[in-house]
């Protein structure tokens, strides 16, 4: 069953004439948010889906971009560039106090 009704969201005119921002700010506070949740309630599958979706849609920088300000705006923590250097993980779990959460 498809929720397009047989139209390619790609081909769909901007609404906004920003929307490919915005999808890809959504998606990275989508995959942030649900990262940020304690490991069991995490809905691992649509991460990784919407992980997948943001890589087709964002070249590598791009995509850390919009991760980077949605960690920050979701946690109040901002990032210098020297803390690039570490995992996802470390970070989650420097926030969240749960060791062992998934990159």
């Amino acid at each position: 069953m498809s929720h397009s009704k047989g139209r390619n969201w790609r081909q769909v005119q901007s609404v906004t004439g920003r929307d490919g921002y915005l999808i890809r700010q959504a998606l990275a506070y989508a995959v942030t948010a649900i990262e940020l949740l304690p490991e069991k309630r995490q809905e691992w599958s649509n991460a990784q889906g919407m992980r997948l979706i943001l890589d087709s849609v964002c070249d590598p920088s791009d995509r850390q971009f919009f991760l980077d300000n949605a960690r920050a705006h979701l946690t109040g923590i901002r990032h210098r560039p020297t803390t690039f250097s570490r995992s996802y993980a470390e970070f989650v779990a420097e926030v969240t106090g749960s060791p062992g959460i998934a990159s």
